[in-house]
């Protein structure tokens, strides 16, 4: 409860369930409940990853992704050019275009998420092709403290990275 600000960088990690090997899920046990408590005290959280809503799979953990973090999972291969839209506000930027194909300068998310948002949350931002949601912002309330900013893809697979992950820190520490 001490930091100002806790990004949570996830790439590709995923849970392997055809041989049940759960050691790369991307949102284990531990850091769900060190993420609740956080937010219940006034944190603030940005979040990207490929599969954060995708490998939430358990009732438990949609109830966390729901709850804590905002959203729910719509799809995944929720964009195949990996053009954004901020339609919002909340954030300054107008596009931004994310790699889905491996290339030898930027990593790809390759089959990013679709995040819809839950209880207060706003849409912040589409897939320029499928107009689906790419991310989403919760600003707390009385009842319910906390301050999240959730990406359906990796926010380093960015071509102009730079300007996108400062609007975010803009924002989220607003």
């Amino acid at each position: 409860a001490d930091y100002d600000l806790v990004d949570v960088i996830l790439g590709k990690q995923k849970t392997y369930i055809m041989g049940h090997d759960t050691s790369f899920h991307c949102m284990p046990a531990q850091l769900q409940h060190a993420l609740t408590h956080y937010l219940q005290h006034g944190g603030r959280l940005l979040l990207s990853g490929a599969h954060i809503a995708s490998d939430m799979l358990s009732a438990d953990e949609k109830a966390f992704a729901k709850e804590q973090l905002h959203y729910t999972y719509r799809c995944d291969h929720a964009s195949k050019q990996g053009g954004v839209i901020v339609n919002t506000r909340a954030l300054e930027g107008g596009q931004y275009h994310f790699f889905t194909t491996p290339n030898p300068s930027y990593i790809a998310s390759e089959n990013p998420d679709c995040i819809h948002p839950a209880d207060n949350a706003i849409c912040v931002a589409r897939y320029a092709d499928t107009n689906l949601s790419a991310a989403i912002a919760y600003d707390g309330t009385d009842e319910q403290k906390g301050k999240t900013l959730a990406w359906g893809f990796m926010l380093e697979s960015t071509q102009n990275f730079d300007t996108l992950y400062k609007d975010c820190i803009n924002w989220i520490m607003k």
